[in-house]
């Protein structure tokens, strides 16, 4: 069988025609109504139907009294979230003055053993013998030194010869240096 395009159009054509014609007549029977056949509702059927459905209709009275306790309600966990807030500050505080007061205590001690240390130490100053190789540079010296645990660190210690324009006047051999000392008094130990 041979189909023109005309003809399948044509077939196609009637076919919407019948269902369209079939769908309008079973549709209008199934309850659709016309804008005569709707019923007018009162307000008191819409505010009822609107209940119904968890509608509530707008008091302004009701809304006032709403927005005043939720307000309210507000304040009052914000006093009490500011309550709390001040007593944790206040507890805070008092760690702070203890802590303090226990570094002021830490630090008088500390000033009572250095004093009662220095007036005995001046007669029992310790000492450590370090040799100097010749020609060593005040690097290798700082290095020296720090290996004796004369200074606390080698570089800067080499950065304070330097600073003080003493590198080229250090001097080779051994000497006698007092521990616990400042870079000055070391430094002072090994020149000429």
């Amino acid at each position: 069988m041979y189909f023109s395009k005309r003809s399948f159009l044509l077939g196609l054509g009637v076919g919407l025609m019948v269902v369209s014609l079939f769908s309008v007549i079973s549709y209008g029977k199934s309850g659709v109504k016309t804008v005569k056949e709707q019923v007018e509702l009162t307000d008191e059927q819409i505010i009822e139907k609107a209940t119904g459905l968890g509608l509530v209709p707008v008091d302004e009275n009701n809304v006032k009294d709403n927005l005043i306790s939720e307000l309210n309600n507000k304040v009052k966990k914000l006093e009490t979230e500011n309550v709390e807030q001040i007593n944790a500050n206040k507890e805070l505080k008092l760690n702070l003055e203890e802590t303090k007061k226990s570094y002021e205590k830490k630090l008088a001690d500390a000033k009572k053993v250095s004093s009662t240390s220095s007036s005995s130490s001046s007669a029992t100053t310790s000492y450590r013998r370090v040799t100097i190789p010749s020609g060593s540079s005040s690097e290798k010296v700082a290095k020296i030194i720090y290996n004796a645990g004369l200074v606390d660190n080698a570089d800067k210690f080499n950065k304070y010869i330097q600073s003080q324009g003493k590198a080229r006047k250090l001097r080779a051999g051994t000497f006698k240096v007092p521990t616990n000392s400042t870079y000055s008094k070391v430094l002072s130990a090994l020149l000429y």
